[in-house]
């Protein structure tokens, strides 16, 4: 199923969609379709990997043939070292068209992460800021003890906080997972940054690069320049990365997908503050902690399934129930219709459009034995 066009302002979905664009497959109107057929909205975007005696797990061993560190290097992170952490990082593509014109996009994101005492052992918040052509959006999340707010275009959504290892680590959504393999560059020196005595490596090699970063850049890498500095029990501290792609594709400012010639990708990750004085509060403009708010209803108010379990996501909540999809699709055109709202789709994809506000509905079948249907609300524009 092909889903084209479809604006969900899911902005931190865009982080994995532009490092897609490395592979030629450049952050387009096909957000959803790349985010259902590659699994980003329930996939881990950086699952922590936990590790004995603070010792990294060995990676696999890589034939003689090929460079020193493999594709499965383990990825750490500093929340495993760490009580606190803020970082920061910045994602730009520079897509050169036929007519030679070029479309720019630009991600700003920062984070931070505190241990705490809660089920889920930490607390944290979000925020990323989408710069594309003819769009701009902010999308800020929040995890705070047993609540989780998601704001996306200008309104928060809420729920009860679940195990979701998306909206976890924030580590996890603005590193590379590639840079496990960093150390296989060549060693510059030792610098010390926020404290921490790091090892810093360099590698301009694109035949190593490769090894390091998979399939990230495929076979349309033409240079790179990767600039790392790794703590000593081996999570990044930070990371410069500059490259160059060729034969890719990209949207124009209409919101078309074209070929473009050439693509230059920047990165910037930093760690900005280790064990620092971090704490996460609630967001005054949102819907009181422990509500359940969807743009457009009352607290409380939005239809759900009996059986509902939300859970909040990227720009986007998500609901399991037992209900297959055409029942899913019946229990929703019936109680939104009811309530004003215009239902219409099909396939899986629905939308729900009052006044100005739009909500986008997608369906999929549940991955359990047990079946049923695993429902993602977005909101969307007009």
């Amino acid at each position: 199923m092909k889903i084209r066009k479809l604006n969900v302002g899911a902005a931190a979905l865009m982080v994995s969609v532009l490092l897609a664009a490395c592979r030629g497959d450049a952050a387009t109107p096909d957000l959803v379709e790349g985010a259902l057929d590659n699994g980003i909205v329930t996939m881990a975007a950086g699952a922590q990997t936990p590790v004995e005696d603070g010792q990294p797990e060995t990676a696999t061993t890589a034939e003689e043939s090929e460079p020193e560190t493999p594709a499965s290097a383990v990825t750490l992170y500093p929340s495993t070292y760490l009580d606190s952490y803020r970082v920061q990082g910045q994602y730009v593509t520079a897509s050169t068209l036929a007519d030679g014109s070029v479309v720019r996009q630009r991600v700003d994101a920062r984070g931070a992460w505190v241990r705490a005492d809660n089920p889920y052992g930490y607390d944290a918040q979000f925020t990323v800021n989408v710069e594309a052509p003819d769009d701009t959006e902010e999308l800020v999340y929040v995890l705070l003890g047993e609540h989780a707010a998601v704001k996306s275009h200008g309104s928060w959504m809420t729920a009860d906080r679940r195990d979701n290892e998306l909206l976890g680590d924030p580590n996890g959504l603005f590193d590379l997972p590639a840079m496990a393999g960093l150390a296989s560059g060549e060693a510059v020196g030792e610098e010390e940054i926020l404290g921490i005595l790091t090892t810093h490596y360099r590698t301009d090699d694109p035949a190593q690069f490769a090894a390091i970063a998979g399939d990230a850049m495929g076979d349309n890498l033409v240079s790179v320049s990767l600039d790392g500095w790794v703590a000593p029990e081996g999570y990044v501290v930070r990371y410069v990365l500059a490259a160059e792609t060729r034969d890719g594709t990209a949207t124009d400012a209409a919101g078309n997908l074209v070929p473009v010639t050439s693509q230059q990708i920047t990165i910037d990750y930093t760690l900005t503050e280790a064990n620092g004085a971090v704490a996460i509060t609630w967001p005054e403009d949102a819907p009181p902690a422990g509500e359940v708010a969807i743009p457009g209803f009352e607290a409380g108010a939005f239809p759900l399934p009996d059986d509902a379990r939300l859970t909040p996501g990227v720009a986007a909540l998500e609901i399991a129930t037992a209900l297959g999809e055409n029942a899913v699709e019946r229990f929703y055109a019936g109680n939104l219709s009811a309530l004003g709202w215009s239902f219409t789709g099909e396939y899986g994809v629905y939308t729900a459009t009052k006044d100005d506000l739009v909500l986008t509905l997608l369906v999929s079948a549940a991955s359990s034995a047990e079946g049923g249907s695993t429902i993602y609300i977005f909101r969307g524009t007009p």
